[in-house]
């Protein structure tokens, strides 16, 4: 859809996935007032195709395993969740001990400093 549109003249935005940036995730398309997203964003208008249902019939294993797999992603995903909650809870405990001692307006000067020195 993204190379047809672009065929046409179209502006187009491509979103991937922030779990794997490769994947698309969505297709924009702002000149058209159109978006293809895979699930429905919580967009009240959204409007489903089920692409699943235009594939050929799959075998009895094919989709249990399908379902399987989607189930071991959900789990592996909770998973990821989980294991981030917990980072951000350590480093949240981090901060709090060396966050009333730093000298924040002294970091920024430094950093204009740098970047200057740098770019010109």
């Amino acid at each position: 859809a993204a190379e047809e549109a672009g065929a046409r003249g179209l502006g187009r935005i491509l979103c991937l996935s922030p779990l794997d940036g490769a994947e698309p995730e969505a297709l924009l398309l702002p000149g058209a007032g159109l978006a293809f997203a895979a699930g429905d964003w919580g967009a009240e208008s959204a409007r489903s195709i089920r692409l699943d249902a235009m594939a050929p019939p799959q075998t009895r294993e094919e989709k249990a395993l399908r379902r399987r797999t989607r189930q071991m992603e959900r789990e592996m995903l909770e998973t990821a969740v989980d294991r981030l909650r917990g980072a951000k809870a350590l480093h949240d405990e981090l901060e709090a001990v060396y966050r009333p001692y730093m000298d924040f307006p002294a970091l920024t000067a430094f950093t204009e400093r740098e970047i200057t020195r740098i770019f010109g």
